[in-house]
């Protein structure tokens, strides 16, 4: 049984979707079919804990595709099982009354908030037997008992899989109640709000551009006097409304925000009377006072708890601080001792050094933090050579004590997102002094010699590793180059794999249109002896990815959105609101598809890196060192019949399994995990002895422990991480390396949908073409009427949306001609009608 503060029903479908996550499709006490995703849960009940209500349950769909017939016993298992917990509430009424007043005392200062599981208000509202022998009857009806008590009780972002609530503090309790009060009371300062905001969004609808949002310079000059009218408490209204943006989906109904932000919104006057008083038209409200800007992605502000340790929080903040005194500490050199970082080099005594050996830096013009580069060594007498692959080696400066591996571990990864991103290390040490780029020679090390950890090998004639080292590094002639500049010198060497007629990278979607060329940085062109190498370069990890094919890699031909913005880096959204700031000017946003899978010299570069993950693995499995090892096979169960005709339809010569054939297949997919177990397989990847990620220490915490871990072996010293200090930490790095990926791919999303909602804006009814990655199922609309949709790709853009009111069957794999219909600026879902 699944349960949230809207909604109250038993799970008859769940289907796995993008993010890690489920969509599950539930029967609701209201006789409807609903369906939520599996983070919009905010309770659950096992199915045996309710099986004694259900005699005869149905079997729940894992496809998320057949039609289900309801029994008349689940109308009356749900009524009879919310009396039950109806019951058990007013058992423990005078108890569940004091929590609050109980937990808050854990407070350091009325200004501090606590937080508390659900499992321990249980306990202490119904006591430890009376909840050890109704465990979920107590903890549904302690549940239902805060929800109600919206003003003192905040659910955490991923409150259901962690069981945590928080407790509001004594002032900000005070203050809601204060503001709430003002409301219902229409207190003078309520209307004094309505009337200084209402003159504020008429300001703006009659400037600003019906389009973009924008106000002339003139016209914001002239709007200061209704911005200079707007009181402290004014601005409490304000970020009432935007703490109800900001609130977990599950619980914005239940909040007093969501009985008491529509209000104020129909009070104001401004908006057609048919219009939705909901959260999208309360984002439209605050951009009209100015606290969002027009292209602000909103869904940021909602995700806030998942990026607390990047922005906005005390914690980010002093965070952000220290990074900055180490790196000015660092760079100014004398320091360096006294900042706790390593006062000379561990390894020193063990460095290879790779001299005047040409070191091959690949990447795009824009990137600073290079992180790889890859050398080539020819074998004296041998039909044979070695692959170096040179990772920056920031651990030759930072121990697994220092303050900053602390915010390395708390941030796990650096944050990309289209506007801007938040590294995991001081950035102008990362592009100063740890990478491996040209610049980094300004602050070189032993002959002008940049620190790296080195990952080599030798293949065998079947393309298999058979020869391996690990060895710190020193490396000096860099060498670097751009994609681009690679592609045209393997072109005549490297076929390209753009055999899949539904995917065309060639397109360029940019708005708004300017006269300006984009300029992109060219090297010049490189001497014979580069080329050879480079190519050299290409032939093997040519042989090795041709190896992993045999073993089972599979790829994919996949449209997904590549977003770059001007100007760069951009502001992501206030947190608070302080004052209005309207703006004159929009940003340039230009979306083409990711290019990694056809172009040779990103596959180049992907594929030395999965060398130097394996050499690794392989290494440490020799030598014993405890590693965080990457593992994922296929399911016990799944069907080896449509396994194999999975792998019969890659492409022969790239190995590429077409986008439709791909969204046939999907299902049968698992997810990797991080394991302490050498040499275990990961299937997609046609890898059969281990695998570990190492190659990226400047931008993903893993990756430098493993470096910690691999000195240590080489220095005859204790790993500093134990296999049960991995085990312990795996969990919460998995978790957090896919909330960041969601949150930067919900990003890129975000700037696609503001392109599709420029194009609407100018009438420009672009038509697009899509493919359905799911049977048509029925779904309900915002007023509950059924209707037949279809979940799609628009293969120009790479981002997923919704074709809606189909009037024909439509099957994985068909293809549409499409154009918008809805886009929610909230959400960012997008709706799509059939042309």
């Amino acid at each position: 049984m699944l349960l949230n503060t809207n909604y109250r029903g038993i799970v008859i479908q769940r289907k796995k979707v993008a993010g890690g996550m489920q969509r599950i499709s539930v029967y609701c006490s209201s006789r409807k079919t609903i369906d939520v995703r599996s983070d919009s849960i905010a309770f659950s009940v096992p199915a045996q804990d309710f099986r004694k209500y259900v005699k005869s349950p149905l079997e729940i769909d894992e496809t998320g595709e057949k039609a289900q017939s309801i029994p008349l016993e689940y109308d009356r298992a749900i009524k009879a099982y919310w009396g039950k917990i109806k019951t058990q509430r007013s058992i423990g009424y005078s108890r569940l009354e004091t929590i609050y007043d109980h937990f808050i005392k854990q407070a350091n200062s009325d200004n501090d908030k606590v937080t508390v599981t659900l499992e321990d208000l249980a306990k202490y509202a119904f006591g430890e037997k009376e909840f050890d022998e109704k465990r979920y009857e107590t903890l549904y009806a302690t549940f239902a008992h805060i929800v109600d008590d919206n003003v003192r009780f905040i659910p955490t972002l991923y409150g259901h899989s962690t069981g945590k609530w928080e407790l509001r503090s004594k002032n900000s309790t005070k203050e809601l109640q204060q503001i709430v009060d003002w409301i219902r009371s229409r207190d003078e300062a309520y209307t004094n709000f309505l009337e200084h905001t209402k003159a504020l969004v008429e300001f703006y609808q009659s400037h600003a551009d019906p389009i973009y949002g924008t106000i002339s310079k003139r016209d914001i000059s002239a709007g200061k006097k209704l911005v200079s009218q707007l009181t402290k408490t004014d601005k409490r209204f304000i970020n009432f409304f935007v703490d109800w943006i900001k609130s977990p989906e599950v619980v914005t109904r239940s909040l007093p925000h969501g009985k008491h932000c529509p209000t104020i919104l129909k009070a104001l006057g401004c908006y057609s009377a048919s219009t939705l008083m909901d959260q999208s038209l309360a984002v439209t409200f605050l951009k009209q006072v100015g606290m969002f800007k027009p292209w602000d992605n909103v869904s940021l502000v909602d995700n806030a708890d998942s990026i607390s340790e990047f922005v906005w929080s005390e914690k980010a903040k002093a965070s952000e601080q220290k990074m900055q005194q180490y790196a000015d500490a660092f760079l100014g050199a004398d320091n360096v001792h006294k900042a706790g970082f390593n006062a000379r080099d561990t390894c020193d005594g063990i460095r290879h050094d790779f001299g005047d050996m040409p070191v091959y830096t690949i990447d795009d013009p824009s990137a600073k933090e290079i992180d790889d580069g890859i050398s080539i060594e020819r074998i004296p007498n041998e039909d044979a050579s070695w692959l170096h692959v040179h990772i920056a080696d920031p651990s030759a400066y930072i121990s697994p004590g220092h303050e900053l591996t602390r915010i390395m571990e708390e941030r796990i990864q650096t944050l990309y997102l289209p506007e801007t991103h938040f590294p995991i290390l001081p950035e102008r040490l990362a592009s100063e002094k740890f990478s491996l780029s040209v610049s980094a020679h300004s602050a070189p090390n032993r002959n002008g010699s940049q620190y790296a950890m080195t990952f080599s090998t030798k293949l065998d004639k079947d393309g298999n590793i058979m020869a391996w080292k690990v060895q710190p590094s020193l490396v000096k002639n860099i060498v670097k180059v751009y994609y681009d500049d690679v592609d045209r010198i393997l072109e005549p060497v490297a076929s390209v794999s753009t055999n899949d007629p539904l995917v065309d990278f060639s397109k360029t979607f940019v708005h708004p249109v300017t006269d300006e060329a984009v300029e992109i940085p060219k090297n010049h062109r490189l001497d014979k002896l580069h080329e050879k190498n480079l190519i050299d370069l290409y032939h093997l990890t040519r042989k090795h990815y041709d190896f992993r094919k045999r073993n089972g890699a599979i790829q994919f031909s996949r449209p997904t959105a590549q977003v770059s913005l001007s100007p760069t880096p951009l502001d992501i959204p206030e947190f608070e609101f302080s004052k209005p700031s309207f703006v004159s000017n929009i940003p340039t946003v230009r979306v083409s598809l990711d290019r990694s899978s056809s172009s040779p010299a990103r596959r180049m570069v992907a594929e030395t890196m999965i060398m130097g993950g394996r050499i690794v693995s392989q290494f440490g499995r020799e030598h014993g060192i405890p590693l965080p090892f990457r593992t994922q096979s296929w399911s016990e169960n799944v069907d080896r019949t449509l396994l194999q005709e999975l792998l019969d339809s890659r492409d022969p010569v790239h190995g590429m399994v077409k986008f439709n054939d791909m969204l046939m297949y999907a299902p049968m997919f698992t997810p990797a995990s991080i394991t302490t177990v050498a040499g275990l397989p990961h299937a997609i990847m046609g890898i059969s002895d281990g695998y570990v990620k190492a190659t990226s220490p400047l931008r993903r915490y893993l990756d430098i422990v493993v470096h910690w871990q691999l000195k240590a072996h080489l220095l005859k010293e204790k790993a500093p991480f134990t296999v049960e200090d991995l085990r312990r930490f795996a969990p919460q790095v998995e978790a957090r390396e896919k909330a960041l990926s969601y949150i930067g791919a919900r990003g890129t999303h975000h700037w696609v949908t503001q392109l599709l909602q420029r194009y609407q804006a100018e009438h420009q009814e672009k038509v697009w073409t899509c493919i359905a990655n799911e049977s048509d199922r029925v779904s309900y609309s915002e007023l509950g009427g059924a209707i037949n949709t279809a979940a799609v790709t628009i293969l120009e853009l790479g981002i997923r949306a919704r074709v809606e009111n189909l009037d024909r069957a439509v099957q994985v794999g068909d293809i549409m001609k499409v154009r918008v219909t809805k886009i929610d600026p909230l959400s960012g879902f997008v709706n799509l009608a059939i042309v």
